[in-house]
């Protein structure tokens, strides 16, 4: 559109330009006829006139060229114009702009004041039409050509600029799937390219921070560990009295274990150990607090709150017993001695949070109810799982949980007996419930 526009008003200048112009040669013909002319009419010297004529002539575009005197009667001519009929047509006060659209230009002929004739000039205007042709031919051309270019440029440049925006908008894509390895290949030395370059840093530093937090998660409980990524600007859970769960469990006969097993053979059974507690505690909202040599602690109600702390300690409890039933089912097939556990669960208040300088911080709870549960799996059966009375009502008693008779056991620490409970199973719905969830962890492995 630009471009059109612009053509059509230099079009239209350069048309204005060229007639211009021939109305100005042309009428500086006439008037270069006229000079001198007079003395030769009054004389009547014709040959002078006619030899004026013809040389005026010779010049470019000039198709013929007239003497007349004051009554329109050709005196002298040359060229193939006559003016015969020309002359009879002009009448002294015509307006110029008529005579110039006809090629006609009219100078009088005055001496000493007096009108003695006219200087008159045909010029041919097909050679000005011809030209202006020639030029807007060529303007033409010359426009699409750069319009052509025009295009091309854009396109080129377009696509330098769009292509690496492309490859922008692919790898934020990628990285919203958690693609976090890929990289833009595109090399620039202008500020996309710089661009680039800060996007692929970022690329690598989420990589890493990704790394660092999968690292963070195997480390720590992924419930603290959630916690603490969270709140970066302050890395330490508040310390504060909760209502909490503690389960501990260990392992029967692990010092004997040790000394008939071979070192490769105790990892790889701590390994299968400590993989069923992790899945047994994260199906019911539990915290790994620790693991103890042999011996695991798990805190259900801390960091975040729960309710049913108590009975989801113990279906938590009772799953992993049943995780490592299968898991003993294959090493007898194997011919490899099984594992025992002893289990127990005591709740009540503690203080939750993070404890330690600012060297080194560990969040973990403490208080009676925690030494009571460590109590507990000390003084329980193997492969049977012991909870406190607390515990006990807490989780709903007789119309939730199916267990031996009360006992009474005494607790290093504790100056009176405790009331205890060994739980066998649940009811429903918590059984089906729990014999699912260990169905789904053998599926999966």
């Amino acid at each position: 559109m630009t471009l059109s526009a612009l053509w059509a008003i230099v079009t239209s200048d350069l048309e204005q330009l060229l007639l211009e112009l021939s109305d100005t040669f042309g009428q500086s013909i006439s008037s270069q006829a006229a000079s001198g002319a007079a003395e030769q009419i009054l004389a009547e010297d014709m040959l002078s006139l006619n030899v004026a004529m013809s040389t005026i002539i010779e010049t470019p575009m000039i198709q013929g060229a007239a003497i007349i005197n004051s009554n329109a009667i050709v005196l002298a001519h040359a060229g193939s114009e006559t003016f015969s009929d020309t002359a009879t047509r002009i009448a002294p006060d015509s307006p110029a702009s008529d005579l110039h659209a006809q090629g006609l230009y009219l100078t009088p002929i005055v001496f000493q004041d007096v009108l003695v004739g006219y200087a008159l000039i045909h010029l041919d205007k097909s050679l000005i039409s011809s030209s202006i042709q020639r030029s807007l031919q060529w303007m033409t051309i010359t426009t699409l050509c750069i319009l052509i270019f025009s295009l091309l440029l854009a396109i080129i440049l377009g696509r330098h600029i769009t292509r690496p925006l492309q490859h922008l908008t692919k790898a934020t894509n990628a990285l919203q799937h958690g693609n976090y390895e890929y990289q833009i290949p595109v090399k620039r030395q202008d500020e996309l390219g710089s661009l680039i370059d800060g996007f692929n840093k970022m690329a690598i530093g989420l990589r890493e921070r990704e790394q660092l937090t999968s690292t963070f998660h195997r480390y720590l409980d992924s419930n603290i560990a959630n916690n603490l990524l969270e709140n970066l600007d302050n890395p330490q859970i508040p310390t504060r009295y909760v209502n909490a769960s503690v389960l501990f469990i260990d392992i029967v006969g692990f010092t004997q274990m040790c000394e008939l097993l071979a070192p490769n053979e105790i990892g790889e059974l701590l390994n299968t150990y400590y993989h069923h507690t992790l899945q047994a505690s994260g199906v019911y909202q539990g915290t790994v607090d620790k693991f103890i040599g042999d011996g695991v602690m798990i805190i259900f109600g801390a960091p975040d709150e729960d309710p049913h702390h108590s009975l989801n300690a113990i279906c938590s409890a009772l799953l992993f017993l049943k995780l490592v039933a299968t898991y003993n089912e294959k090493r007898m097939q194997d011919n490899k001695p099984t594992i025992q556990f002893r289990l127990g669960i005591h709740c009540g208040e503690m203080l939750a949070g993070t404890l330690g300088t600012d060297v080194r911080m560990q969040y973990t709870v403490v208080g009676d109810p925690v030494n009571v549960a460590a109590r507990l799996c000390g003084i329980g059966d193997p492969g049977k799982l012991v909870v406190s009375e607390k515990v006990y009502q807490h989780a709903g008693g007789s119309q939730t949980l199916l267990t031996q008779d009360q006992r009474f056991l005494e607790v290093r620490g504790k100056s009176s007996q405790i009331s205890t409970y060994i739980v066998d199973g649940l009811k429903a719905p918590h059984a089906s419930i729990v014999n699912q969830h260990a169905k789904d962890s053998h599926a999966e492995a």
